[in-house]
C-alpha cells in the first residue's frame, strides 16, 4: 500500500511544480491562451508520469524502516499540510490556488491578505507542500521522497516564491514590501519580536 501512496505522490508533483513555475515564468502567453493553459500543462505533465510510471522499481527501491513515532509523526505532517492547504484554499479561493488568477486576470489588482495564515508566513501553501511530501516520506519510508522533498523545497524556495513574490511587488507595490518586512517569507518564527 505504502508503495503505491509513494507512486501516486511522485505523480502528482511534477504537474504542481510544472505548474508553479511555468505560470509566473510566461504570464502573457498564458493570458493569451486563457482556459487552453491547463491542457498545455497537462500536456508537459503527461510524459513526465509516465517516465515516473516506467521507473517505479527504481524511484521505491529503497526504503529506511522508522520507529513507529516517526511514521505516526509523518500522518501529522500529511494532516498539518492538507489542513494549511485547505485553509489557504478557503483564504485565498480556489482560482487563487489554481493559478487562475495569472491564466484569467481579472482587472482589479484585488486585496492582500495578511490576517490569519498569513500573518504567520508569506507562502503557506508551499509550507503545506514541504509538510506533504515530508509526511509521505516519514509514513512510507521511502528513501526516494525524502530526495522529492529536497528538490521540492529547492525548486520552491529558490524558483517559485520569488517569481511569485516579484509579481506581488508589480501587483500591491510598497504595501507588499512592508508586509515582506513583517511576515517571513518560508519558515514561521516561534518567537515574535
Amino acid at each position: 500500500m505504502f508503495k503505491e501512496l509513494a507512486l501516486m505522490v511522485w505523480m502528482m508533483w511534477p504537474i504542481v511544480t510544472i505548474a508553479l513555475v511555468l505560470l509566473p515564468l510566461l504570464p502573457n502567453l498564458w493570458r493569451k491562451m486563457g482556459i487552453l493553459t491547463y491542457l498545455v500543462l497537462f500536456a508537459f505533465w503527461l510524459p513526465v508520469a509516465y517516465l515516473i510510471l516506467l521507473s517505479q522499481d527504481f524511484l521505491l527501491q529503497i526504503t529506511v524502516d522508522f520507529h513507529i513515532i516517526v511514521v505516526f509523526l509523518g500522518f501529522i505532517l500529511i494532516m498539518i499540510g492538507l489542513i494549511i492547504h485547505a485553509w489557504t484554499a478557503k483564504l485565498l479561493g480556489i482560482k487563487a490556488l489554481i493559478g487562475y488568477n495569472v491564466v484569467r486576470p481579472d482587472n482589479e489588482k484585488g486585496s492582500l491578505i495578511t490576517s490569519s495564515l498569513f500573518s504567520i508566513v508569506r507562502h503557506p501553501t508551499y509550507l503545506a507542500h514541504t509538510s506533504l511530501w515530508l509526511g509521505f516520506f516519514l509514513l512510507t519510508g521511502i528513501l526516494s521522497l525524502m530526495i522529492l522533498t529536497l528538490l521540492d523545497f529547492i525548486i520552491t524556495y529558490l524558483i517559485i516564491i520569488p517569481l511569485e513574490e516579484k509579481e506581488l511587488v508589480q501587483r500591491f507595490g510598497q504595501e507588499y514590501i512592508d508586509y515582506k518586512k513583517r511576515v517571513p517569507k518560508f519558515f514561521p518564527r516561534i518567537f515574535r519580536n
